[in-house]
């Protein structure tokens, strides 16, 4: 749902920003090239684009976090080796 409503904002604030000034004529057209950019650039949607660049720095953040915390602990990483 949170998505349905940023799209919705998103759309209302197009349409403004389109409805005045020199592209006031052609509103539609833009408004229609945004409705396709987003299908094609954002397929899962924007929280689902979102998420989907988020975890990625999230896990590597947080295993980040584990390895220094290993550090400061004194535990060093096993050896697969031995």
């Amino acid at each position: 749902m949170i998505g349905a409503a940023l799209g919705a904002v998103v759309v209302n604030y197009a349409k403004t920003f389109f409805t005045s000034g020199p592209l006031a004529p052609y509103w539609l057209f833009m408004l229609g090239a945004l409705f396709i950019l987003v299908t094609l650039l954002l397929p899962r949607g924007i929280v689902g684009t979102f998420n989907a660049w988020w975890e990625p720095w999230k896990a590597k953040r947080m295993s980040t976090a584990a390895e220094n915390a290993a550090r400061e602990d004194g535990v060093s990483e096993p050896d697969m080796a031995e």
